[in-house]
């Protein structure tokens, strides 16, 4: 980040469609997920402990299937699992609208979760692919600082695309009345629905520009739990060996069964995802955006004077935060970072999750305002401003870490791990919140700053010993990408 690209180069032509595709999808998706938490606390008549325990277990879920859209999108084609995935979105959500119509309690549940589970698997499976679909349309290296750019791009897009959805599905489902409800779930759903269905038809619109990388042959994440399983039954077996005779790397192993290129790839793999084992703490943090920070919302009042803010349109102040503050970040916050030391993309991570446990702390004062006073909802502010900073010092280093230092066979797999870690968080929220750990949420949000600070530390430590992927490495596995994305941009043209 930081730098600029050359204003001469184009971006390859695929690149708008997929930015599109993006805006509409996370349009739809964003505007979801925000009317989530209070559609199970006011619909379907859950507590808001058990409201935010089973909105994180649908996250969860909704992040691990990001690994299942990976290995879906390495057999059939990144474009075909895009593709059935967000029809299998929209068809989801068409479900939770009808169940919406509330014919009476217990069909509504049913319906409801029957709908949830599709869209989170659909949700899922679209995330993983989408960031390597649009990685996939540069020449690497020759298009790498072009590269670092689209991903800022794209998630400026992306953030836009939520802000939207953010904004108008709660004036839909409050605002608007219908069917005899003081509510419309029904017209809400609906709108994600044609939304979901808009971007797949800009995918297919788009589909003769893109650049395809053929799906492999292959199942890498079986081959590598295969290397790793035989690579660790070798090494057991050769445990009373001489010195001598053992392999540098226990990996090494492996190498007459399954050749060097993949045991090579492997241990990248193995490297880059010790840096993913402290994160799940930062996404536990981040993912009560959408709900305990509005079910505080709720407590709050929302009247300025000339209009009411609901409670889970409190969730937009991150989105507009991190839209306005990317490009400051880009021309002016990271190269003076630069100059300060701060360059790797593992040292703004850091950064990141250091600032993530300040707004905990700032949100467990304002926590203790709320049990004395009632006091206005813009009190949130300040939280969401710190959580957005440290989501931008955090997420695209992450992204760009995570394709940077991935061999080109492994390019999903690694995405897919940085979806990982945010279930993970939603994992943790899920236990501490499903069992009731804390009765204060006052001493529930210190315990969550805590956390991340002493999790800020681990991963400090981790950073310092992490080895960066030899550049031969990547380069040889974007020249063979590049040789294939030649002869598929070849063909793309001549249909």
């Amino acid at each position: 980040m930081g730098c600029f690209v050359n204003k001469r180069e184009q971006f390859p032509r695929g690149v708008p469609y997929i930015l599109w595709n993006i805006f509409f999808d996370r349009f739809s998706s964003g505007g979801f997920i925000v009317i989530l938490a209070i559609y199970l606390n006011q619909k379907l008549l859950f507590d808001t402990n058990t409201a935010t325990a089973i909105y994180h277990i649908n996250e969860f879920f909704l992040y691990f299937f990001s690994i299942v859209g990976a290995l879906i999108g390495d057999y059939i084609g990144i474009y075909k699992t895009l593709t059935v995935m967000s029809l299998l979105c929209a068809c989801s959500a068409t479900i939770i609208s009808v169940a919406s119509l509330e014919v009476s309690l217990m069909p509504l549940r049913i319906f409801s979760f029957i709908g949830l589970t599709g869209a989170m698997i659909g949700m899922g499976c679209v995330k993983s692919n989408q960031n390597v679909f649009g990685g996939n349309q540069f020449k690497l290296p020759e298009q790498s600082k072009m590269l670092d750019y689209y991903f800022s791009m794209h998630y400026f897009i992306l953030k836009c695309g939520q802000v939207g959805g953010m904004i108008l599905m709660p004036v839909l489902r409050e605002d608007v009345k219908c069917f005899g409800s003081d509510s419309c779930y029904p017209l809400a759903f609906s709108v994600i629905t044609l939304l979901m269905t808009l971007a797949v038809i800009i995918l297919w619109l788009g589909r003769k520009v893109f650049i395809h990388v053929p799906p492999t042959s292959e199942n890498i994440i079986i081959e590598v739990i295969k290397c790793i399983k035989h690579a660790l039954k070798i090494k057991f077996l050769t445990i009373s060996e001489t010195t001598n005779n053992k392999k540098s790397h226990w990996l090494d192993n492996s190498e007459d069964k399954f050749g060097p290129k993949l045991v090579q790839e492997t241990k990248v793999l193995l490297n880059v995802l010790v840096m993913y084992l402290p994160l799940p703490i930062f996404w536990a943090l981040l993912n009560q955006q959408s709900s305990r920070w509005v079910f505080q919302a709720t407590r709050m009042n929302g009247d300025i004077g000339f209009y009411k803010i609901k409670p889970d349109q409190m969730i937009v102040l991150g989105p507009i935060a991190i839209t306005i503050l990317i490009p400051l970040f880009n021309q002016f916050v990271f190269p003076q970072l630069e100059k300060l030391g701060i360059k790797s993309p593992l040292q703004k991570m850091a950064s990141g999750m250091i600032v993530a446990g300040l707004s905990f702390i700032v949100s467990a004062y304002i926590e203790t305002q709320i049990n004395q006073h009632y006091i206005s909802i813009l009190w949130l502010f300040p939280q969401y401003l710190l959580v957005s900073i440290s989501e931008i010092l955090l997420w695209v280093a992450n992204i760009s870490f995570a394709y940077t230092q991935a061999p080109k066979s492994m390019k999903s797999v690694m995405t897919s791990s940085v979806y990982m870690s945010v279930a993970g968080g939603s994992l943790i929220v899920f236990f501490i919140s499903g069992f009731r750990i804390f009765t204060s949420l006052v001493y529930e949000f210190l315990f969550y700053a805590c956390l991340m600070f002493l999790d800020t530390v681990i991963f400090c430590v981790l950073a310092m010993r992490f080895k960066y992927t030899d550049n031969e490495i990547v380069a040889m596995s974007a020249v063979s990408n590049n040789n294939n994305n030649n002869c598929d941009k070849s063909d793309n043209e001549s249909a």
